[in-house]
């Protein structure tokens, strides 16, 4: 019977990666097939994930790992900005979707894949804690860069629409 403490351990283990892969295959899913374009909903989207992952860096304070977070959101914009691939804006039924670019989401799918498997196998001395948090740190500078680069793509098609 003492075994049944580390199967109930086992299982809820399992429970969470499978939900962890479910969420996965539907980010890339949809970044694959399209995501219906809402200005507003990108731009809050970034600012929640911003948000969020700076209360997780910043609990509990401390100075240096804030500088690296800060460094690491940094080179994720850039990144988001400057890989290749292209955003392919579509309409379907009357709505503007897009398709986010492939390297961004390969990027972020392995930062993510990295993230999860330092928090689940990897027991997270201080070190472990500073590497999960500029992961979080590199993914939101990569979600805000091709935010941008989201933003600026649709600005120029829809110019060169109408001119």
């Amino acid at each position: 019977m003492q075994n049944l403490p580390q199967m109930q351990g086992l299982i809820e283990l399992s429970v969470i990666l499978i939900l962890v892969l479910i969420y996965l295959a539907y980010v890339i899913y949809r970044g694959l097939k399209g995501r219906r374009y809402r200005g507003g909903g990108l731009i809050a989207r970034t600012a929640l994930y911003f948000i969020l992952v700076f209360l997780i860096v910043l609990t509990p304070f401390n100075i240096r790992e804030l500088e690296i977070s800060i460094v690491f959101a940094v080179i994720g914009i850039v990144l988001g900005l400057i890989l290749p691939g292209r955003v392919h804006f579509f309409r379907h039924r009357g709505k503007l979707y897009y398709r986010r670019s492939e390297a961004v989401l390969v990027v972020w799918a392995a930062a993510f894949i990295a993230r999860v498997a330092l928090e689940f196998f990897v027991s997270p001395g201080a070190l472990g804690l500073l590497i999960l948090d500029a992961l979080l740190a590199f993914s939101a500078g990569l979600i805000a860069g091709e935010a941008y680069r989201v933003m600026k793509t649709k600005k120029n098609v829809l110019n060169r629409r109408s001119g």
